[in-house]
């Protein structure tokens, strides 16, 4: 676990700034625009780094007002103003919301998946899955290879990042709102969705058998969440005086 929420977040900050250079591609290509070194490599990297360095700032600013505020009520206040203030600013100056801030849009738009669309992208939906799978387990097992980390997180570390939700669905969501071709947006859209639903089903489950697999989570501890949860349960049901 040690290993695993720092890795998840790069993963999503690296996934963000690979898809702004895809991003800027597939858009110079459906236009027909003549492709530069501006449009498809100085205007990404300006967006990847001024998107970084925006959120870098509004965090750094938080960290420190947050000194002042010790109830949640006030701490929450203040990371939503914050949310607001990173959105604002990436609006204005045309940078990456999602980079800047790694909003989760789950609710927005899960309604949008269209099922009658994946028999037209199936074949590529799948390939997406194997690929992304094959990808997380091989890419992870390589580098805890090469840094020599633990055999466990070696074996177990790529399982563990196999769920997908709101980043892939915020790129999609940017697809969407794109000029890109209508057809092509709604493939891209729907892949993602789908790919988000099977992840999101099999996911949690494989990343919890991985960490009871390395360990992470004991049999002790489980046991004791089961008893708690039935002794919350039977203590619901027992006649109120």
């Amino acid at each position: 676990t040690d290993t695993l929420l720092p890795v998840t977040a790069f993963d999503d900050a690296v996934g963000l700034m690979i898809f702004s250079l895809c991003f800027a591609l597939a858009q110079a290509f459906a236009s027909g625009d003549a492709l530069t070194v501006q449009a498809i490599v100085l205007d990404p990297l300006r967006e990847i780094g001024l998107s970084l360095l925006t959120g870098g700032v509004m965090g750094a600013v938080l960290a420190f007002v947050m000194r002042f505020f010790k109830s949640k009520a006030n701490r929450l206040c203040l990371m939503l103003a914050a949310v607001f203030a990173c959105v604002a600013l990436s609006e204005m100056w045309e940078l990456s919301s999602l980079l800047t801030c790694m909003m989760l849009f789950f609710v927005l738009s899960g309604a949008e998946l269209d099922f009658s669309i994946l028999l037209t992208v199936g074949i590529p939906g799948i390939i997406y899955i194997i690929a992304r799978s094959a990808g997380k387990y091989f890419g992870a097992f390589t580098g805890a290879a090469m840094s020599h980390a633990d055999p466990k997180v070696r074996k177990y570390l790529g399982i563990t990042l196999l769920p997908q939700a709101g980043v892939a669905i915020g790129m999609a969501q940017m697809v969407a709102a794109s000029d890109l071709p209508q057809t092509l947006s709604a493939q891209v859209v729907t892949v993602a969705l789908f790919a988000t639903l099977v992840y999101e089903l099999a996911g949690p489950v494989l990343t919890k058998l991985a960490l009871a697999k390395a360990g992470e989570i004991s049999a002790e501890n489980l046991g004791k969440k089961k008893k708690t949860a039935a002794a919350v349960e039977s203590t619901a049901d027992a006649p109120q005086a």
